[in-house]
């Protein structure tokens, strides 16, 4: 009874120290290591880099970037927000997986709906077509300029219920994504609800009215923003009276993302659009904590894992400064963050890698504790998912949940010396900014007078360097590009039977319904916009058979709000314009262009600046012929000839251009060569051939630029 058991003996023992014999790491001797690698005093500096906002990213952060005394972030669940407006975080029940709905046939989209929510989605967006975001329904002539394959076709309340048929208002909260038409659109809604007698405190719902994100989105608005703002009043207080799990607001960033804009400038243009609605809904007489829980956010995220993360925590922060600067922090607990995975990075060449960006974007959505997360499919970019894309979406969202059991940690970058360092520097420019905005005028001032879009642009423009010369390499496309892929499957739909089934539907609806009565009814109580009057009064017309159309005219009686729309752009897009160049001239031609490799000495010599040369020019879709090798300069110019192309590229070591390189250049000139190049800089062994060759392909130059040259000069890019 009195002897020790062996575990006991074990607990007793000191346990051994694993680290005990080696010296504690410092970053001094990791700076010194670094040093010995790269050179002395540039092992810091080339890890380094800066955002577009001027913002360091270090190679490696310690307790000196971040101080946390006092607590700066606080807890999860409370102010300022930074960590998150939940105690538990997404510990207790995950995150939102919210799909967005774009399909323009209503049946097709009510079925995807439908298996999207039986296969694990928890929410759904439903976006409406280019038409319908402008207030205009599909049949009218204004339409044809405005139709968009990427957005469901909807004008009444018949048609939402065909797209919402047989889905649980109850169980399956609706996103909208309407644009100017949220009032008709949110009213259509209501009015659905209230049609299937959908219980009030049951109902989960987002309206998402944002008519500033509108406008610089689409370039315009049915009427002037005054009028829109009090719109978006009158909905507020109409649906607070009733739906008290329904947000009104929301803000739009992901439009600012697509644009171009950096981090800061999207938290900035945010915030400001979150102030200006926070000035209309109180306006209307909604009490301020009831505003702030009326707006929700949506932030885009992208590939750059790090900066998305600390996008996240750092828009939290700067609307707790807000509800701070506004008399009571406690509200910014309120705070809606959705997260949707960046358009903007997603490519048409080799779409499969678009899964990796999507699957790492999901990844920091998740970290930087998104309450909702939408995932773009992977072939956004090239036209409507089918059934394969947009389960490999939802997919990604619940493998990341259910499986790697990321929702289980409670801010996993909290009091991370790097994600604090940044959070904190990101709020401190976009904070900036947003003073800036808000002092010129605001968020509507800054879009009005092309401010808001300047900025965007000068961002764009340095991001476009750092694109073009392959600092920041887009995989697939303008590296690694793989000329012999094969299409990727999207959805294909006869647009113009969709049309002509559309213009019927709305003529039959037409004849069975007097437009101008039942719009016509709105009209008086547009002059009381804000009290919740015109919204019952719209909802009352969608009952009885008013359209988007009709009542976007009727409410929309002041001059139109225009600006020049933001451009929505993709990163590719510049590699993608030479791509599709080749493809129309092997389309006619039978081959792509191309160019042949002059292979100069033995493979060790020539190996890695064929594989480099290879690459470089399959980003604009020129194939390579590659030599087979040697010094004998005639021998590589026969090569050259028989390979029937008229470019040739000088692919070897520096030794064997100080050699060889005049004799091949000269070699391949007699042979019949109009372009010819050198892989490696002019200030190497290729010096002494400066004069002779027409170009040099080396890690920094301008790719886009040499490659767009040298297709205008073949004639295979006609600008």
């Amino acid at each position: 009874m009195g002897d020790k058991r062996p575990e006991d003996e074990r607990q007793g023992a000191q346990a051994p120290s694993m680290a005990a014999d080696f010296p504690a790491p410092s970053p001094d001797a990791w700076t010194g290591l670094l040093d010995r690698i790269l050179g002395e005093g540039e092992g810091v500096d080339a890890l380094a880099s800066r955002t577009l906002d001027g913002i360091e990213i270090q190679a490696l952060y310690t307790s000196d970037d971040w101080s946390s005394e006092d607590d700066p972030s606080g807890f999860p669940g409370m102010a300022p927000f930074t960590r998150g407006h939940r105690l538990t975080g997404q510990v207790a029940a995950g995150w939102d997986v919210r799909q967005r709905h774009a399909m323009p046939d209503r049946s097709l989209c009510n079925d995807a709906i439908l298996q999207d929510l039986e296969q694990g989605v928890t929410s759904i967006l439903l976006s409406l077509s280019g038409a319908g975001r402008h207030g205009v329904d599909g049949d009218d002539a204004a339409a044809s300029s405005l139709r968009s394959s990427d957005g469901v076709v909807l004008s009444s309340l018949g048609d939402l219920d065909e797209v919402l048929g047989g889905v649980d208002l109850e169980a399956a909260p609706i996103a909208l994504d309407a644009g100017a038409a949220f009032l008709p659109v949110s009213a259509m809604m209501i009015a659905l609800w209230q049609q299937r007698g959908v219980r009030p405190e049951m109902v989960a719902a987002a309206f998402n009215a944002d008519p500033i994100t509108a406008l610089a989105r689409q370039g315009s608005l049915p009427c002037a923003m005054d009028d829109m703002l009090r719109q978006l009043g009158d909905l507020a207080v109409y649906t607070t009276a009733r739906f008290p799990n329904v947000s009104v607001v929301g803000v739009d960033s992901a439009v600012y993302h697509n644009a171009g804009a950096s981090e800061a400038q999207e938290l900035a243009y945010a915030a400001a659009t979150g102030v200006a609605y926070l000035r209309s809904l109180t306006d209307a007489g909604v009490p301020l904590e009831t505003a702030f829980a009326q707006i929700a956010f949506t932030v885009a995220v992208d590939a750059e894992f790090l900066m998305s993360i600390t996008k996240l925590r750092a828009a939290r922060r700067l609307w707790g400064r807000i509800a701070e600067a506004c008399g009571d922090a406690g509200m910014a607990r309120s705070m809606r963050l959705a997260a949707i995975t960046s358009a903007r990075m997603q490519a048409r060449r080799d779409p499969w890698v678009n899964m990796l960006r999507g699957t790492v974007a999901t990844f920091a959505a998740s970290v930087g504790g998104a309450d909702s997360i939408t995932v773009l499919p992977f072939t956004h970019a090239l036209g409507l998912p089918d059934d394969f894309a947009r389960r490999i979406a939802r997919n990604t969202q619940l493998v990341l949940q259910q499986e790697s059991s990321l929702n289980k940690v409670i801010d996993p970058a909290g009091g991370a010396w790097a994600f604090e360092s940044l959070t904190d520097a990101l709020s401190q420019e976009a904070w900036g900014l947003f003073q800036k905005i808000e002092g010129a005028g605001g968020i509507v001032a800054d879009l009005e007078s092309g401010a808001l879009a300047g900025r965007i642009a000068a961002a764009t423009a340095a991001r476009d360097r750092s694109i073009a010369d392959r600092s920041d390499p887009i995989t697939g496309s303008s590296a690694f590009a793989n000329l012999q892929e094969e299409p990727v499957a999207v959805l294909s739909l006869d647009v113009a039977a969709l049309d002509n089934a559309t213009a019927q539907a709305l003529a039959n609806h037409r004849a069975a319904t007097d437009q101008d009565a039942v719009a016509g009814s709105v009209r008086d109580a547009v002059p009381q916009a804000g009290d919740g009057c015109l919204t019952e009064a719209v909802v009352s017309a969608a009952l009885e058979g008013a359209t988007v159309g009709s009542l976007s005219a009727v409410i929309g009686t002041s001059a139109q709000a225009q600006i020049a729309a933001l451009p929505q752009r993709r990163l590719a897009e510049p590699f993608e314009v030479l791509r599709d160049a080749c493809d129309t001239f092997a389309a006619s031609n039978g081959a792509p262009p191309t160019v042949f490799l002059a292979a100069i000495g033995n493979p060790a010599q020539f190996t890695s600046p064929v594989s480099f040369a290879r690459n470089f020019f399959a980003a604009g879709g020129i194939d390579a012929i590659v030599g087979s090798g040697g010094t004998d300069a005639k021998a590589i110019a026969e090569e050259f000839r028989k390979s029937g192309t008229h470019a040739a590229v000088l692919c070897s070591d520096a030794a064997i251009y100080e050699e060889m390189a005049s004799d091949m250049a000269a070699a391949l000139s007699n042979a019949g060569a109009m372009k010819t190049f050198g892989v490696g800089r002019p200030e190497g062994g290729l010096a002494s051939v400066e004069k002779m060759i027409d170009g040099f392909v080396f890690d920094g130059c301008d790719v886009l630029a040499m490659l767009t040259e040298f297709l205008e000069d073949t004639g295979v890019l006609r600008t």
